[in-house]
């Protein structure tokens, strides 16, 4: 079951409107052209639209498309099927944030990556629900070094960006199942993306959480903004939203899946290295409509994972879930020799539903989840 855990975090590298106002250091609406926009592999497609239903605001945007499938040549070979990418002029010195209107044929995850001059990459990304329209307003903060990557401070430097590169971060999900992971994954498909209104901006992107008075309390996603930045690992019939109660506050994020006998679901979220320095738990609210086993778990630097078990009761009513990061346990196949929890390293939280692996059964279960946070 370790082993499992680990290989399903193995290759997860992972609202304000999105008018930036005087903000705004570099923007591209797809009014006159793609901009400079190319595919990271020649059997890709990128073109502009002017379909009506294609644009989100104004008479243009971008039209990505491409086969779903991974790459053989990896990071530094330059070719990253499902990737375009575009290369700056001057580098964006007081980069805070990122914000894109995207849209996906089928639902998935939509990563972004900054490059430095050295070649080096951070990337995060937000989830592209089919059939809409998704506003994604993205933080510098919660970029982090992509595998195969490497940097000599591990930290993202915005006056050193050079290229801008964005896609499909779906296909992780077939790399993993190829490496053994115990995964549902549907069959690859002909994929499009479109794409507007991105934005480089030095506004930083406010965190709509009460938890950020108090200075023992670290945010880490109160999952109340409409950008969703879980992305699944492995499930069917995956859907998720920003929710709100009867009252129209707190709002929440609602996670629908379902998981064929034998098989791991997860959500996992990025943030960048060094937010949970000096924390002691990491806590969550959730509501789900069937309890049962889940693991709550953590990725490094190194690409070390712990977790904790944790289990869950049906319920209408919201749970606290605490888990201490002093008490994790270490995943099979450790990278380096000091292998201890070091919160400071952290890059990755996740929840899993094991139910399926555990006793061989279909799981299908609704997640509510809010107010997730680090304590020092």
């Amino acid at each position: 079951m370790r082993q499992t855990l680990a290989l399903c975090l193995f290759a997860l590298i992972v609202t304000p409107s999105l008018g930036q106002g005087d903000a705004a250091i570099r923007k591209w609406d797809f009014e006159n052209g793609l901009g400079g926009w190319a595919c990271l592999d020649a059997t890709d497609h990128v073109s502009t639209t002017d379909a009506q239903d294609a644009v989100f605001e104004g008479q243009g945007a971008m039209e990505f498309s491409f086969k779903q499938r991974t790459s053989l040549g990896g990071l530094g070979s330059g070719i990253w099927p499902g990737f375009i990418a575009v290369t700056l002029d001057d580098a964006p010195t007081d980069l805070a944030s990122v914000s894109l209107a995207v849209a996906s044929a089928y639902s998935t995850g939509v990563g972004v990556m900054l490059v430095e001059e050295d070649g080096s990459a951070y990337m995060t990304g937000a989830w592209s629900e089919a059939g809409k329209w998704s506003e994604c307003v993205l933080s510098t903060d919660d970029f982090v070094l992509a595998r195969g990557s490497e940097d000599d401070n591990a930290q993202l430097d915005s006056d050193q960006i050079a290229q801008v590169a964005l896609g499909d971060v779906g296909v992780l999900n077939h790399l993993l199942k190829q490496m053994g992971a115990p995964l549902y994954v549907p069959e690859p498909v002909q994929m499009t993306l479109w794409v507007d209104e991105i934005v480089l901006s030095s506004a930083p992107v406010e965190q709509d959480t009460p938890a950020a008075a108090d200075a023992k309390i670290v945010p880490i996603d109160a999952c109340s903004r409409d950008t969703i930045q879980w992305l699944p690992i492995g499930g069917e019939e995956v859907r998720m939203e920003t929710r709100t109660d009867e009252d129209d506050r707190p709002q929440y994020l609602e996670v629908g899946f379902a998981a064929p006998p034998g098989t791991i679901f997860g959500v996992a979220r990025q943030f960048g290295a060094g937010a949970l320095a000096d924390c002691k738990t990491v806590v969550a609210e959730m509501k789900v409509d069937i309890g049962g086993p889940v693991a709550i778990g953590f990725e490094d630097q190194d690409q070390n994972h712990y977790f904790a078990m944790q289990t869950l009761e049906s319920s209408d009513e919201w749970q606290q879930v605490t888990v201490s990061l002093d008490s994790l346990e270490l995943a099979p196949e450790p990278r380096g020799e000091d292998v201890a929890p070091a919160p400071e390293k952290f890059t990755a939280v996740y929840i899993a539903d094991i139910l399926g692996a555990m006793q061989y059964t279909y799981s299908a279960n609704t997640w509510r989840i809010r107010n997730v946070r680090a304590e020092k």
